[in-house]
C-alpha cells in the first residue's frame, strides 16, 4: 500500500514538473518575439524612396523630350502628334520649331508639315509657322494655299499673325487672284477661322481690333468688285 502512495506521489510530482517546464518555454517564446528588434531602415526611408522615384521619372521625361526633339528634327511629323498628347506646351512649341527647322527652306517639306496640322482636329500651329506662310505666299495663290493660309494663322492663336493673314488674302482678291471665291465664301471663311483662335486671342486687345477689323470687311467685300486677272 505504501508503496502505491509513492508511486503515485512521485507521478504526480513529476507531471508538475513537466507542466511547469513547458510554461516556461512557451513564455520565452513569447517574450523573445515580443521582444524582438524592429527592423529599421533608417529615418528618411521613405522620403529617400520617394525622391529616388522622382528622379528616375524627371530622368524619363528628359529622355523623351531629346528623343522626341532629335525626331522631329530628322523631319519625323509622327512626333507632332506623340507631343501633344503628353500636353505639355513649352516642348510642343520646341517639337514643332524642330520641324520646321528640318524643312530647312524647302516649299515641299514645309508644306507637308502645314498639310498634316491642317488634316488634324486637334494639333495646333505657331506665330512662326504661319508667318513663313506668309511670306512664301504664292503670286498666283488658289483656293486650298489660301484656306491652310487662313488656317494654319488662326492657329497661331496669335490675332494680329491672322489679321495679317486676312489683309494678305483680301489683297489678293481685290486683284482678281482669287476669283474662285464670292465675297460670302471669304466672309464666312474669315469667320469660321476667328473661332479657332483661343478664346484669350480673341479676347485680347489684338482680338478686339481684329474684330472690328471683320466687321469692316464685310461692309467692304459687300460693295467692292474685284479686278480682273
Amino acid at each position: 500500500m505504501v508503496t502505491i502512495i509513492v508511486i503515485c506521489f512521485l507521478a504526480l510530482a513529476l507531471a508538475a514538473m513537466t507542466s511547469n517546464f513547458w510554461r516556461r518555454t512557451t513564455s520565452g517564446a513569447n517574450h523573445d518575439r515580443e521582444l524582438a528588434p524592429p527592423r529599421f531602415a533608417g529615418l528618411f526611408s521613405s522620403e529617400s524612396s520617394s525622391a529616388s522615384e522622382d528622379d528616375i521619372k524627371a530622368a524619363d521625361a528628359l529622355t523623351l523630350q531629346a528623343n522626341l526633339i532629335d525626331r522631329a528634327r530628322a523631319g519625323d511629323l509622327k512626333t507632332l502628334s506623340e507631343t501633344h498628347s503628353i500636353e505639355d506646351a513649352a516642348l510642343y512649341g520646341k517639337v514643332l520649331d524642330a520641324l520646321i527647322d528640318s524643312a530647312g527652306g524647302s516649299r515641299e517639306r514645309l508644306g507637308a508639315l502645314v498639310s498634316h496640322i491642317s488634316k488634324s482636329r486637334a494639333l495646333r500651329g505657331n506665330r512662326r509657322l504661319a508667318e513663313l506662310l506668309i511670306s512664301a505666299r504664292d503670286a498666283a495663290p488658289d483656293r486650298r494655299s489660301t484656306i491652310e493660309l487662313l488656317h494654319i494663322a488662326a492657329l497661331s492663336d496669335d490675332a494680329a499673325v491672322y489679321q495679317h493673314a486676312v489683309e494678305l488674302v483680301i489683297a489678293d482678291w481685290l486683284q482678281g487672284k482669287l476669283i474662285e471665291f464670292s465675297p460670302e465664301e471669304l466672309i464666312e471663311l474669315f469667320d469660321s477661322q476667328f473661332w479657332i483662335l483661343a478664346p484669350e486671342a480673341r479676347h485680347g486687345g489684338a482680338g478686339f481690333a481684329l474684330k472690328r477689323r471683320l466687321a469692316a470687311v464685310r461692309r467692304e467685300l459687300a460693295t467692292t468688285t474685284p479686278a480682273r486677272p
